[in-house]
């Protein structure tokens, strides 16, 4: 039997997974999007939009979010950044990093890498909705949701409205990129037509006390850790996303 490197055999699995999601018609709310017209398709950087689910708060929102794969997939996990990265107890706000212990524990990865990355995006979409508290890396966003859940709640509002602005300004400026000062939402349209085009960067949106009022900010660098469960049950009967 031929050697296969790691490498190589990752590749081979990450194309196979690649086809099928884009084939897969129940996915809802989510979409893997090509690379940037610039660039080369990369089997081991995926750029994902996924929407909240249905009937929950997020149900508006549209996030972006890459999966960065490593040489030996599927024996570790990819690593997850949200470029639009949301208010929420699991989402680091400084690095757009969720907490997801099946992300992070090597040896808990192993009970889900059979059913690989298509998993994991399900699993964060549901993550949105249903915070694991026991898991929280934003306490601001944790404890508010405990002890104030209609302003937790508030803020999500803001930061789905800001999410459907910035998915709107990337139709309109497919090169369209929010600069490192915070723009308020309704002079963005403006800056964006007498700004340098630029390549999309990740979104932060860290202004919580002012309740996400269309404000957003970025960081200089190209799909990297920059700073918007309902366990699917019926595929994966008998596993929850957190554990």
């Amino acid at each position: 039997m031929a050697f296969v490197r790691p490498r190589r055999s990752a590749e081979q699995r990450l194309t196979m997974e690649l086809n099928r999601m884009r084939k897969d018609s129940h996915l809802p709310g989510i979409t893997i999007l090509p690379p940037p017209p610039e660039e080369d398709e990369d089997v081991f950087l995926w750029l994902v939009q996924i929407n909240g689910l249905e009937a929950s708060e997020w149900q508006e929102a549209i996030l972006l979010l890459t999966l960065r794969f490593p040489d030996d997939y599927p024996r570790r996990p990819p690593e997850v950044t949200f470029l639009t990265v949301p208010f929420h107890p699991n989402v680091d706000a400084a690095t757009g990093g969720p907490r997801l212990p099946m992300l992070y524990d090597v040896h808990n990865w192993q009970g889900y890498c059979e059913h690989g990355a298509k998993l994991v995006i399900l699993a964060i979409q549901a993550l949105l909705s249903e915070p694991l508290l026991d898991y929280a890396v934003n306490k601001v966003a944790g404890d508010l949701l405990m002890t104030s859940p209609e302003k937790y709640f508030g803020i999500v509002e803001h930061c789905v409205a800001a999410s459907r602005y910035l998915a709107d300004m990337r139709v309109r400026f497919p090169t369209f990129a929010l600069s490192g000062k915070p723009i308020a939402a309704p002079i963005a349209a403006h800056a964006a037509s007498s700004r340098p085009a630029a390549k999309p960067k990740q979104i932060d949106f860290s202004d919580y006390h002012d309740y996400w009022r269309g404000t957003a900010t970025t960081r200089p660098a190209k799909y990297g850790p920059n700073p918007p469960i309902t366990p699917v049950k019926s595929d994966y009967p008998g596993r929850g996303f957190g554990m």
